[in-house]
């Protein structure tokens, strides 16, 4: 560990006893202040003194604050001795260990120090978000469920905050089925049971007991963690839930995608910006862009029942999606298995697991069958 990670280590851990580590702002400040002083390209922040502290405009009271972080080495180093007991290693964002994707979504928002738990290989794991409600419907709970057993199969980690309800269920499946997870929980690591395929991260302490303002400070990290945020649930106006994704549609930390179920949670998030999920993650926006542009009207009358066709058509997680040719008619009808896409139309049609597309040669126009949408979009 470098000089510089050890002054973060000191300035930022929430170390047993009265002295409060420094606010995520306050460090971002002391740090631009520092930087402004550096005759070096490092950080300067182990070096500081009381001078230098006077020489970046704080006052006596800030700079002995300051003066007495600095000065818990002995605590500090008790304190990592006890966590390496437990399997637990900090993680400073100087670190190259530290997620990149935190850093790169977040920039100088991203925690100052994480503890982790668990297997650190999945720190660079690219990785999908399942957030909702801690009382799910039986709907809610079996797409949170399939959230889960599709991020494992298509190679992803699960990032969620570890809590009952959704956050349990999406967890479950994803490692019943062989996946990964990185959870975030509100509680203290050191109540968090080693798993197979699972890390654990907190922020600024290992030994934080739960709290409300806690549960509620990590979601910014889950959300942020995802490359894409699946919500499974939501209650309108409040929650943890709401409070987390609003926030993320508001900073745009990850693209959301929420479960429409016909509560005014879900609606609230849909006019909010979050894509509509209809059924079992098939999602519902327009079909722009999503077919590729040789499929010419003209070339449609030469498929034939049974053929597998590449269109252009990509998954929510990225993968491409087959596509069957069922008949030829006037409608050549195509039946695209799980489709998940943030830009293809999709609609129940009595499938929980088939969706149907119509491409009218004629009109170059597209469809999904029973009516539900009719886009002229062509091709």
């Amino acid at each position: 560990m470098t000089a510089a990670e050890w002054g973060v280590l000191l300035l930022c851990c929430a170390l047993p006893g009265e002295e409060k580590p420094l606010s995520l702002p306050q460090f971002q400040e002391l740090g631009r202040r520092a930087r402004a002083l550096s005759r070096r390209g490092d950080d300067p922040l182990r070096e500081l003194t009381a001078r230098d502290l006077a020489r970046l405009g704080y006052d006596a009271a800030q700079s002995a604050r300051i003066t007495r972080l600095l000065a818990r080495e002995a605590q500090l180093e008790q304190y990592l001795r006890a966590a390496a007991a437990q399997g637990i290693t900090a993680v400073t964002r100087l670190s190259s260990q530290y997620p990149a994707r935190l850093r790169h979504t977040l920039g100088p928002r991203c925690p100052a120090v994480l503890f982790a738990k668990g297997e650190a290989e999945l720190l660079s794991a690219r990785c999908i978000s399942v957030v909702g409600s801690r009382e799910l419907s039986g709907e809610g709970r079996a797409f949170a469920a399939e959230a889960g057993r599709r991020i494992a199969a298509e190679g992803f980690a699960l990032c969620s905050g570890g809590a009952a309800g959704a956050d349990r269920a999406a967890q479950d499946a994803c490692l019943a089925h062989g996946g990964s997870a990185v959870i975030f929980p509100a509680g203290r690591l050191t109540d968090c049971p080693a798993q197979e395929h699972v890390l654990y991260l907190a922020e600024q302490a290992y030994d934080a007991p739960f709290s409300t303002p806690r549960a509620l400070g990590r979601n910014y990290l889950i959300h942020a963690m995802g490359e894409k945020t699946l919500v499974a649930q939501c209650r309108a106006g409040s929650g943890g839930t709401w409070d987390g994704t609003t926030e993320n549609l508001k900073h745009g930390w990850s693209p959301v995608f929420v479960h429409d179920d016909g509560t005014p949670g879900a609606g609230a998030l849909i006019e909010r910006g979050a894509a509509a999920v209809v059924g079992e993650l098939v999602y519902g926006r327009d079909f722009a862009g999503g077919v590729n542009p040789e499929w010419q009207a003209g070339s449609l009358r030469g498929l034939h029942v049974g053929e597998e066709h590449e269109v252009g058509v990509r998954n929510l997680l990225g993968r491409a999606v087959p596509v069957v040719v069922e008949n030829q008619r006037a409608l050549v009808h195509l039946r695209l298995e799980f489709l998940r896409h943030e830009r293809i139309v999709a609609a129940c049609c009595g499938h929980r697991h088939r969706v149907s597309v119509l491409v009218d040669a004629a009109r170059e126009q597209v469809g999904v069958a029973g009516g539900f949408y009719l886009l002229a979009h062509g091709f």
